[in-house]
């Protein structure tokens, strides 16, 4: 049954739609980041970004939010104008809370412990003390929250949902999946191996959102990953620095730690991804789709 012309979309193709959501929601994070800076400076707060960005400097801090509100608006926009959807048809089942977002945060947080002990255990890492603050771990996971909600909004609930439209699953995964890295690749630290993780970790939120058809186990998988890795364990988040519960010391390679990237960057997160994707795999059809 044909779509009342009302109710049919502005643009057509679906991946039209989503390449120009995407360079619009690069286009207005960028914009609000210029507003932000220009702001604080007219304040006289010293927004200053460091030689090794942070999740606690207040610049950082500012643009993170600022780009949250940029997904939100966009989507939304984007959704109720181009798309001409109701508010009900975006990608989210409050139902869906569990099981899909407990997989997606248990699989996140078993990823990052997995490395943790693997670097522990081969003698290249060690947690030297405890620097517990209930309020850096407070903020940090409203940061981190918004981050993996405004992203996974971004590049599964709308980039990912729209390609579907336009290519057979495997084509918009992949598409997806490189849309994001590329969008990542100007982050401080990162290296081909740093990108080729961020890559695999695209395919498997993007698999999570194709099998469930909600944002749920994304969402949390992207938050749990980030969170732990950063304010909890030690590690930096995509190459941003954190203040965290445990004081983290890594020896040997940055091609093994990670580095200055964080745990994303290690060859040893690539291995957990693809066994994580060979897993996916043969468990696939016996969960069968929805």
């Amino acid at each position: 049954m044909a779509l009342p012309l009302d109710r049919r979309p502005l643009i057509s193709q679906g991946w039209a739609r989503a390449l120009l959501l995407l360079l619009t929601y690069i286009a207005v994070s960028l914009g609000l980041g210029s507003l932000t800076d220009v702001f604080t400076i007219n304040r006289g707060i010293d927004f200053t970004v460091s030689e090794d960005p942070a999740l606690n400097d207040p610049s950082m801090q500012l643009w993170l939010i600022a780009s949250f509100f940029a997904a939100i608006g966009c989507v939304w926009l984007f959704g109720k104008y181009i798309d001409r959807e109701k508010p009900g048809l975006l990608p989210w089942k409050r139902s869906s809370i569990h099981p899909d977002g407990t997989i997606g945060f248990l699989l996140g947080l078993a990823l990052i412990c997995s490395g943790s002990l693997i670097l522990f255990f081969t003698g290249h890492l060690q947690w030297t003390g405890i620097a517990f603050s209930l309020p850096d771990l407070l903020i940090s996971f409203l940061l981190l929250i918004s981050i993996a909600v405004g992203e996974e909004w971004v590049f599964r609930g709308y980039v990912l949902r729209n390609l579907l439209q336009s290519f057979n699953p495997i084509i918009a995964l992949g598409a997806s999946a490189i849309l994001f890295t590329i969008v990542h690749s100007s982050n401080p630290d990162v290296h081909p191996i740093a990108l080729a993780n961020i890559f695999l970790a695209g395919v498997i939120t993007g698999l999570g959102y194709i099998h469930t058809r909600n944002l749920w186990f994304p969402v949390l998988f992207h938050f749990s990953w980030n969170f732990f890795q950063g304010p909890v364990l030690g590690f930096p988040v995509s190459g941003l620095a954190a203040r965290s519960a445990l004081v983290l010391e890594t020896r040997g390679r940055p091609i093994v730690t990670g580095g200055n990237f964080g745990f994303e960057a290690s060859v040893w997160c690539t291995v957990l991804l693809l066994l994580s994707l060979l897993l996916w795999y043969y468990l696939r059809p016996r969960a069968g789709r929805r």
